[in-house]
């Protein structure tokens, strides 16, 4: 299995982007701020682009399986245990990547709807996969 996010979308205080399995749109997603190489506030900075895998394993912080992100830049450069999770806003994450069925535009800033059921759905993709999965996260159309 591949996946690809393409962020598509930055504004102040979110980052927007599409979600491909296999080369198929699957979802919307919504993260922290993209900021310039090097620079990092933390909770509030979406992770570097790059290649990463993805595995499913135990988060002590939510107590369930959860997908997490493993290897790429992120780790030379203070980030650990981003997850990709459900939530609706920016205030959701602190680093993780948020999926969602619809973006849409609010008073408030960007927001994601239908994402419980989304990310059931790709967590139940990942654990029928059995192996660790590509994600390649690009920003902007590459």
């Amino acid at each position: 299995m591949q996946m690809r996010m393409v962020r598509t979308g930055f504004h102040t205080n979110e980052t927007a982007g599409v979600l491909y399995i296999d080369g198929h749109h699957f979802c919307h997603t919504l993260e922290d701020t993209v900021r310039a190489p090097g620079i990092k506030i933390m909770g509030k900075t979406a992770i570097p682009d790059g290649h990463y895998k993805v595995r499913v394993t135990w988060s002590p912080r939510f107590q369930v399986n959860m997908p997490l992100l493993i290897g790429g830049e992120m780790f030379s450069k203070g980030w650990s245990g981003v997850r990709i999770h459900a939530g609706n806003s920016h205030t959701d994450t602190e680093g993780c990547i948020l999926v969602g069925r619809t973006l849409i535009q609010t008073e408030h800033g960007w927001e994601l709807r239908t994402s419980r059921l989304v990310y059931l759905d790709l967590l139940e993709r990942l654990v029928n996969h059995k192996k660790d999965v590509a994600l390649e996260i690009c920003n902007g159309v590459v």
